[in-house]
């Protein structure tokens, strides 16, 4: 292969069986076969072809778990920092570390997020109890006021002689 096909992106269509094809050899091929092209310094891409989405870190994953199982050397963790070296190590960490704080930004802003929700819960459950203890006391004066009115009634009824005639009647 020379140079300009080597720089050049081969492109692959994943269809939804989960073949692959080569756009440019205008071929199916399977994962071994872009493990091989990759292998050869060929930059690929690899594109779901319903969606158009770029697939590409997905297929390597599945190229380097496939490896793993065959216990390949090439992809033991040294093997892989001996291709990428210090600066893919770097990269590495790098991603892991943004990884790490948008972790802490998301789950950070939810709990802050729980914390205003429960906050405004407690300050509505303090207005509404703030404006029922004015109602509890009204209603408690309003039952003393019963029980007092029954009380006047009851002695009104007690001195009140039994049997006698009305006032205004004729003698």
């Amino acid at each position: 292969m020379n140079d300009d096909a080597q720089r050049q992106t081969r492109v692959i269509r994943r269809y939804a069986n989960r073949k692959l094809y080569d756009t440019s050899e205008s071929r199916y091929v399977t994962l071994h076969d872009v493990e091989a092209l990759v292998q050869g310094g060929v930059e690929v891409r690899v594109v779901d072809n319903r969606s158009g989405e770029d697939i590409t870190q997905a297929a390597l994953a599945q190229i380097l778990a496939g490896a793993g199982r065959r216990r390949d050397p090439r992809y033991s963790l040294s093997g892989i920092l001996s291709v990428f070296g210090r600066p893919g190590l770097e990269r590495v960490q790098a991603s892991r570390d943004e990884a790490e704080r948008f972790v802490r930004d998301v789950f950070g802003g939810l709990g802050r997020g729980l914390e205003d929700i429960q906050r405004r819960i407690d300050e509505r459950v303090r207005q509404a109890v703030n404006e029922i203890e004015p109602l509890r006391r009204l209603n408690a004066e309003v039952r003393g006021l019963a029980e007092r009115l029954a009380a006047v009634e009851r002695a009104l009824r007690a001195r009140r002689p039994r049997g006698k005639a009305k006032r205004g009647g004729t003698t």
